[in-house]
């Protein structure tokens, strides 16, 4: 069902230039990211949209999504309750919460978490389908979720409605996958297996879904054969939920998603295969592999966010100020709480004349170090320049008041200069 994702995304354009222009271009610049499936860096871009003007519904939907995307699950639930409370009636909203919550819910390793997970996202597909009655997509995604849940009865009338609805010649792949898992659940329901709707995530897997989850190895391996990680991935995920015990579906989960690049993801499917089986060989060494791997990311990450830093500094120092800028921004996204970043970053902004920017960075500068001497100093220089005379002296006054590390003896004489012309 990718094509609900992209279609989200298409909606965005026409309604989202109405907010600020950097934020316009933030948001058109993630939009090209996101299509050029550089997530991270279109969370970056939509982020720093969201920043600039975050009443804006339609630039908070892509940011979640590109979160959903890197498979952050947590974090996009949360950027999309703050988009359910500006926008409530956004429908769009409410499938991307429905499509998030259940995949977290066939990510999470505990039983309970699936559960809440599984049962948040019913919830949203049905505030979904109540307001789009007529899509598709809203029923197959309940279906799926109620499968999950081991509610039979309930799948089943939704993949009937799914069927009924689905024309599109491209989705016909679904409807037959559809009319077959209605086949399957009918047949477990004719033999008891489901019966009293427990769900089948907490319980120890019937014959009948180690049958399934059986059959759901082999499509994985056809799908990873064929090149399909992600596609492998869900049907060896599909395979662990319904039979947790399945010692190869969660062997198999954890080698291809650390082909994909999800290496906690990795970790987790390799740590349970582990738990199932302490001595296997091969599993020890892969998780041995992944854990590296994972902490030389973990460094490699600290050194680049490092090296923004530096090389932003190097760049601001030469009067580059748009290389500095995006070097100095990379920075302030990768260590929100660091001063030196946004002290650097306002000055770089004080130089290209965008004061609000400047504003922005030298007072979050301030809030993370109060003491910090040229902070005061760059918000006086920016409220000079704006006509704010009061403001620009007290800053100035504070400036030298200061008795941070940081203070200057250039940066004193200009001050008092500064203050004689202001007439303190």
């Amino acid at each position: 069902m990718l094509h609900k994702t992209v279609m989200l995304i298409a909606l965005v354009p026409s309604l989202a230039l109405a907010g600020p222009k950097e934020a316009n271009e933030a948001f058109v610049k993630g939009q090209a990211a996101y299509k050029a499936k550089s997530y991270a860096e279109a969370e970056r871009l939509f982020r720093k949209a969201v920043n600039e003007d975050s009443a804006n519904a339609q630039f908070r939907l892509p940011l979640a999504k590109s979160m959903y995307k890197q498979k952050r699950y947590d974090e996009a639930i949360h950027e999309l309750k703050q988009l359910i409370k500006i926008a409530p009636t956004m429908a769009a909203a409410r499938y991307q919460m429905a499509l998030v919550q259940r995949k977290a819910g066939m990510a999470s390793p505990l039983p309970a978490d699936q559960t809440a997970y599984l049962k948040e996202a019913v919830g949203f597909y049905k505030g979904y389908l109540a307001v789009e009655q007529q899509d598709p997509d809203g029923y197959y995604g309940l279906a799926e979720t109620y499968r999950l849940l081991g509610e039979a009865r309930l799948s089943i009338s939704n993949y009937e409605r799914y069927v009924e609805l689905e024309k599109r010649p491209k989705e016909q792949k679904y409807v037959k996958k559809a009319k077959q898992k209605i086949a399957d659940l009918k047949a477990a329901l004719a033999g008891g297996v489901v019966a009293g709707q427990k769900p089948i995530l907490s319980k120890a897997a019937a014959p009948y879904h180690r049958k399934i989850a059986a059959q759901s190895i082999v499509q994985g391996d056809s799908f990873r054969a064929a090149g399909n990680a992600s596609m492998a991935a869900d049907s060896y995920r599909d395979a662990t939920l319904r039979d947790p015990k399945s010692l190869e579906a969660h062997f198999k989960l954890g080698g291809v998603l650390a082909e994909t690049g999800d290496l906690k993801g990795a970790q987790t499917a390799l740590l349970a295969a582990n738990k199932l089986d302490p001595t296997s060989e091969p599993i020890k060494g892969n998780l041995k592999k992944v854990t590296e791997t994972l902490a030389k990311v973990g460094e490699k990450k600290k050194e680049e966010e490092s090296g923004d830093l530096a090389t932003g500094l190097d760049l601001l120092s030469k009067s580059q100020f748009e290389q500095a800028l995006i070097s100095l921004a990379k920075a302030a996204d990768a260590k929100p709480n660091h001063h030196a970043v946004h002290l650097a970053l306002g000055t770089c902004q004080l130089a290209m004349d965008n004061r609000s920017g400047a504003l922005k960075s030298y007072g979050r500068a301030l809030v993370l170090r109060p003491d910090l001497s040229l902070a005061h100093f760059g918000l006086a220089e920016v409220y000079r320049l704006e006509g704010d005379r009061d403001r620009a002296k007290s800053h100035y006054n504070s400036y030298l008041a200061s008795s941070g590390e940081d203070r200057n003896g250039a940066y004193d004489d200009q001050a008092r200069n500064r203050l004689g012309v202001l007439g303190n």
